[in-house]
């Protein structure tokens, strides 16, 4: 007779597995349009996975990432800017304490104070050139 008790783990264990792949989406960030560009303004702390940021949204380029942005986004791994970010405000970061990895663009010419405060993993920096994407590298 066979015994099929370790199904239901194998199935939950599958579950979770699929849920912490899971990328984030530009559903899960809010922005404000300012005249010819976008603001990201907020993330929701449920976020998990890699977000990829485009560089433009509503066809206006997206050049700041503002004050806390993505503060506490506990879930984020990994966080790709695109080449039209200047800009990164105070504590944008701040206690994303999951982010092992973030593409940070060479156009970037203001970092705010704290930027990464209290991310308790090690972060690794990839710089872009303008124009050009992850998949250049």
């Amino acid at each position: 007779m066979r015994h099929y008790h370790h199904r239901p783990l194998i199935l939950l264990l599958l579950l979770a597995s699929f849920t912490l792949l899971r990328a984030a989406s530009l559903n899960d960030v809010s922005y404000e349009i300012e005249d010819e560009h976008v603001v990201i303004t907020d993330c929701l702390t449920s976020a998990s996975g890699t977000l990829i940021i485009p560089q433009k949204i509503e066809g206006k380029s997206v050049t700041i990432i503002a004050d806390e942005a993505f503060r506490a986004c506990t879930e984020l791994h990994s966080i790709q800017l695109p080449s039209t970010i200047f800009s990164i405000g105070d504590f944008a970061f701040q206690r994303c304490t999951s982010i092992t990895s973030i593409t940070l663009p060479r156009s970037l010419t203001n970092m705010g104070e704290s930027v990464f405060s209290t991310c308790s993993s090690p972060v690794s920096y990839t710089h872009l050139r303008a124009h050009e994407t992850e998949a250049d590298l």
